[in-house]
């Protein structure tokens, strides 16, 4: 402040700073921040703020791995290999279902967890993770190589020669 002025008044410099926050009569010396949007912040806690913002957004748009099988390759899937007479295996859209037994009697529940899909030119390959109440650590998966043809195909990793027939579609045709 500098005198100056009109009879000796005292008169604000425009290039200086103001006096202090200034308040409504009404308002509590304590919240007087709490209109404010201007309020500093140091700049490495602005920083660090904008960048978990960012990783924020980040995940929440990362596309994430399906978790159901596509609808063509649903139904049950039969074999005429020896060694899996009398087995099949059922692939819903979010489970897995395993005839284990020679009689029928035993099947196996899994459910799905996330589904990888790698496709090819004349077929299409998937990798199946699945919860195994059993198991200890990671998840196990089911891997398959589907041909889509009359009748759909599917060969399972690790079986060698061994072609499984879609004996029914999951609505209950052919």
């Amino acid at each position: 402040m500098r005198r100056g002025g009109f009879g000796g008044r005292r008169v604000r410099d425009p290039w200086e700073r103001p006096p202090g926050p200034r308040r409504w009569a009404n308002q509590e010396p304590a919240d007087r921040y709490a209109g404010e949007t201007n309020a500093a912040l140091p700049r490495g806690l602005k920083r660090a703020l904008a960048g978990i913002a960012v990783l924020a957004l980040a995940i929440a748009l990362w596309p994430s791995a399906p978790t159901t099988l596509p609808a063509r390759v649903l139904g049950v899937y039969r074999t005429d290999a020896p060694e899996y007479e009398n087995r099949w295996f059922k692939l819903e859209p979010k489970r897995l279902l395993f005839q284990v037994s020679d009689t029928g009697e035993l099947l196996v529940g899994h459910q799905i967890t996330k589904v990888a899909v790698t496709p090819f030119e004349d077929s299409t390959r998937y990798r199946v993770e699945y919860l195994d109440i059993g198991q200890r650590q990671g998840n196990p998966s089911f891997e398959f190589v589907f041909v889509d043809g009359r009748p759909p195909l599917i060969i399972v990793a690790h079986q060698g020669p061994v072609t499984w027939v879609r004996a029914t579609a999951p609505d209950g045709g052919p």
